[in-house]
């Protein structure tokens, strides 16, 4: 049943609403925040949340009353009509900020701009939102156990060892409290030892892994040795990475959100050596390698390739525009050339891969953008 202290509950909690925006936009838009990208990014972001609310409050208002039979819409006319004007109001308000961030439908009238304008609103959603995330850290259990049982096994295998030495010793039943902590003392040393051997190995491996390659490849033309490739594949942190290539990445932002979001880095090196009797003048020789990387593992976890914006249309009503959700990853390319110990060719270049669930859709060239 509706009752005329629905509408006065609807309508002071949408009051409570707009007074929450009011307080929030008394600081974003204060003047020592005219130059603060984070602060602006953030005004643009709660514009987008509001229209979403009060566009699912509109929907779900006119559905409501669409459900109603005849006589109680007419009996409640005054009601309806009074929800529908203050929300009206408030979305003619919202215009100034829509025309503010370029998100009229004018500016997204291509599809270009509909699409980065769901990127960039997935990067706002999780940076401002970020408190609201638990990260998640998938562990074998097993692996929690692996040093323990190891040095268990040891000190099994070295107090079998000691049983069996000296069980053939006519002294051995007579053994004493002191003979047998000695023999515990030393099994504890030997699977110390062993522990020790262990660690040092992978502590070498991982020092020698920086300059001896994971994969090494071999070049042949007809039975003939015409040069070798060095290969290193690894996943490295963000901060890891030199400077000229994190200034690289961060040029081809599409918000200033990507600069404070976790990112994946892999890292692949390839290095070329060719035969010095491969690269004379008289006979050149130049290579061609295709890079190819299957995605197709992951594309089967990404959202469906079509999603709704809703915003409002130029007289502040609200309108829904439909575009494709993409997602990027970067790929760069720092290539250089030596012959003789002398750089000959440097050259780095930027593509931004742009892909949905069905795949690839296009690679855009972003290296003018440093």
């Amino acid at each position: 049943m509706v009752s005329e202290t629905i509408f006065s509950e609807i309508s002071a909690e949408i009051d409570d609403l707009a007074e929450i925006m009011e307080s929030v936009r008394s600081v974003t838009d204060a003047n020592w925040t005219v130059n603060s990208p984070v602060v602006n990014l953030l005004d643009e972001y709660i514009h987008h949340v509001f229209i979403e609310t009060l566009g699912k409050i509109d929907f779900e208002i006119s559905r409501f009353q669409k459900n109603l039979d005849t006589a109680e819409r007419v009996k409640f006319v005054d009601g309806w009509r009074q929800l529908h004007l203050q929300l009206s109001i408030l979305q003619k308000k919202e215009m100034h900020f829509q025309k503010k961030h370029c998100l009229t439908p004018t500016h997204l009238k291509s599809q270009d701009s509909s699409e980065l304008l769901l990127v960039r609103l997935g990067q706002m959603k999780k940076f401002f939102q970020s408190k609201m995330f638990i990260d998640v850290q998938k562990s074998q259990s097993l692996k929690k156990f692996s040093e323990p049982t190891a040095a268990l096994a040891a000190c099994i295998a070295g107090i079998s060892a000691a049983v069996l030495q000296q069980v053939g010793n006519p002294d051995f039943y007579q053994l004493g409290l002191q003979g047998a902590s000695l023999i515990f003392f030393a099994m504890g040393l030997y699977a110390i030892r062993d522990r020790l051997k262990d660690f040092a190995k992978s502590f070498l491996n991982k020092r020698i892994s920086k300059y001896v390659p994971d994969f090494e490849y071999e070049l042949k033309e007809k039975d003939v040795q015409i040069g070798h490739i060095k290969e290193w594949l690894k996943t490295v942190r963000t901060m890891e990475l030199p400077e000229i290539i994190r200034h690289r990445r961060k040029s081809a932002s599409v918000s200033e959100a990507e600069s404070y979001l976790k990112e994946d880095v892999l890292f692949l090196k390839r290095v070329y050596c060719l035969a010095p009797k491969s690269k004379g003048k008289d006979n050149p020789l130049s290579l061609q390698e295709n890079l190819r990387i299957n995605l197709q593992r992951y594309l089967k976890f990404l959202d469906d390739p079509m999603k709704d914006i809703t915003i409002l249309d130029q007289k502040g009503r609200f309108t829904r525009k439909t575009s494709h959700k993409m997602y990027y990853f970067y790929a760069l390319v720092n290539y250089s050339a030596k012959e003789n110990g002398v750089d000959t060719q440097k050259q780095m270049q930027l593509y931004r891969v742009v892909l949905n669930k069905n795949g690839i859709q296009k690679v855009i060239d972003c290296t003018g953008a440093c």
